[in-house]
């Protein structure tokens, strides 16, 4: 077995960089890996950070392949404007993923989105095409919000919890926050990783999590034009997203191939990264395959 160190050492160490969005948002982005691997965009969820994918940059994945992932507008290091639209205009959001791409000269990279992040993956589809990517992850991914469609879909955990996440009061907010991750894997998080998520979730300001969700969206219309090749992960105890909405990608993307995992929560990659790493490496290999 390989230590993440000796890992980092021989494909390079971390970069970070800073990335102007379109409208001007400093974003702060996490690299992994060697400059001139192939590169996989990772995207995190609602509350979260770069961190989230702490079980790939520590993996065999970066021997083969560059993970790039972006702290999101309004958490982690990323800047947090403070108007609404900053959050509920799709072109924003498509506008970082673009301007990611074009500032580290990304050829084709593959974008693997989790969670809230589906729904910036589905921005970016339907603003700037999907030409430019390698292929499509969708792990956990919500593709539709703000509607009935979308309620049908969606667990109870996170309604449930809402109240907490949008709670200005810091006590209050805290608990939202521990409650969600008691909840996030179907395993019990260990201390240190369970305090660190607590520490990144709880620094996204509650106004941002209440304009992210104001949005009113539904993206079928462009998960059914993807030609891209495409990976749909979900978890089978998932209770923030149910199972039905991976099955519902998967109808309207046909060649997608489907993963489920049972036993596991809403964050597949954390909670059974073995499975995941190796399911996203040879997932990137037939993408890289494909594209010669």
């Amino acid at each position: 077995m390989v230590c993440s160190r000796d890992l980092s050492e021989r494909a390079g160490a971390m970069r970070t960089h800073e990335i102007t969005g379109r409208d001007g948002v400093r974003l702060v982005v996490d690299d992994h890996g060697a400059a001139d691997a192939p590169p996989l965009i990772l995207t995190h969820g609602f509350a979260q950070c770069a961190r989230s994918w702490k079980r790939q940059y520590g993996s065999a994945l970066v021997e083969r392949f560059r993970l790039i992932a972006p702290d999101l507008r309004g958490h982690g290091r990323s800047d947090k404007p403070r108007a609404t639209e900053s959050y509920t205009e799709g072109w924003r959001w498509a506008g970082d993923i673009a301007a990611l791409i074009e500032r580290l000269e990304l050829e084709r990279p593959i974008l693997l989105s989790w969670s809230y992040s589906g729904l910036v993956a589905c921005d970016f589809l339907r603003l700037e095409g999907q030409s430019g990517l390698g292929g499509l992850g969708l792990v956990g991914a919500r593709s539709k919000i703000g509607t009935e469609a979308a309620n049908a879909m969606a667990g109870s955990l996170f309604h449930d919890l809402l109240p907490g996440f949008l709670a200005e009061d810091a006590e209050t907010r805290v608990a939202g926050v521990e409650a969600f991750l008691r909840s996030l894997t179907h395993g019990e998080i260990p201390a240190d990783d369970y305090y660190e998520m607590v520490g990144y979730g709880a620094i996204v300001p509650p106004r941002v999590c209440r304009a992210m969700l104001e949005r009113t969206v539904d993206n079928d219309d462009v998960l059914s034009r993807i030609t891209l090749p495409t990976w749909i992960v979900h978890g089978d105890r998932d209770r923030s997203l149910a199972v039905a909405l991976a099955e519902h990608h998967a109808a309207l993307i046909p060649h997608a191939d489907l993963s489920i995992y049972p036993g596991v929560g809403h964050a597949p990659f954390y909670e059974a990264p073995d499975r995941f790493n190796r399911e996203l490496g040879a997932f990137a290999e037939r993408c890289l395959a494909l594209a010669t």
